[in-house]
């Protein structure tokens, strides 16, 4: 197996909660992808792990907000999260604790499609609308 696929993402919810979840191929990849890049429509928030490193080492939370107790490093990079730390072995796993379901997420990548459609000016501009009215609510992790 290529190891240029195994990665880690982590996942905020909308709870505080953050989710580590192991990726092994590029399917698995492509799936936190899509679902990183919908993060206005479900109100999940996923970077990277690289990014997350970057976060830790110029440890943001600190800086913004002086001697608060952190509970676990990713905080960090999560200014939202409230100290708990989930591990998903893979994206199959993460998606089904938090209820996002096939039809869940085409329904997603329907409202994005929408949202990104409705943003276009004439003449190749676009504009940021309120992601509001094309939110859509996941179960969430049931924790």
């Amino acid at each position: 197996m290529a190891d240029h696929f195994t990665t880690t993402y982590y996942v905020l919810d909308p709870k505080g909660t953050v989710h580590r979840v192991k990726t092994e191929t590029l399917g698995d990849l492509r799936a936190l992808d899509s679902f990183r890049r919908q993060c206005l429509i479900h109100g999940y928030s996923a970077k990277e792990q690289e990014q997350v490193e970057a976060d830790i080492h110029a440890k943001i939370y600190e800086q913004i907000f002086g001697g608060d107790i952190i509970k676990h490093e990713v905080q960090h990079a999560f200014l939202e999260a409230n100290g708990t730390l989930v591990d998903h072995e893979s994206p199959k796993g993460f998606f089904e604790a938090i209820g996002y379901t096939r039809s869940l997420r085409d329904r997603c990548k329907r409202q994005h499609k929408r949202y990104m459609d409705d943003g276009k000016l004439p003449g190749g501009g676009f504009v940021c609308n309120d992601p509001a009215p094309y939110h859509v609510d996941l179960p969430g992790f049931a924790g």
